[in-house]
């Protein structure tokens, strides 16, 4: 996961990420990011993937049977957030748990959104 102080920054530093062949690169927003923090199935979810306040996060995943090229690519994204201008950016989560329960909770907001009017 990878916290951006702006929206415009998220969608701006895509077009790197996805040089680094993610099997996803998917944008949660801010208000994604509060409907998240106000349910308390999800809350401890989204907070483990959260630096601060952001204004958006991306999830990106690298998938594969290979363990060690998913986690190498996973430190080239790290250095690539470094080189980019935000070293710290990105939270690790390399087990398949934590993953689940984030690509859940992204899909859940989803239906959430797709459900509000207006």
């Amino acid at each position: 996961m990878v916290n951006f102080p702006t929206f415009y920054q998220a969608m701006d530093f895509t077009q790197h990420i996805v040089k680094l062949g993610p099997t996803a690169v998917e944008l949660v927003d801010r208000t994604m990011i509060e409907l998240s923090l106000e349910n308390p199935a999800f809350r401890p979810v989204i907070e483990k993937a959260l630096i601060g306040k952001p204004e958006a996060i991306l999830l990106v995943e690298f998938a594969g049977h290979d363990h060690a090229k998913q986690l190498d690519a996973l430190r080239g994204l790290n250095e690539l957030m470094g080189d980019l201008g935000l070293p710290g950016s990105v939270v690790d989560m390399p087990e398949a748990a934590e993953q689940k329960a984030l690509w859940n909770v992204r899909k859940a907001g989803l239906n959430i959104m797709m459900s509000m009017k207006g």
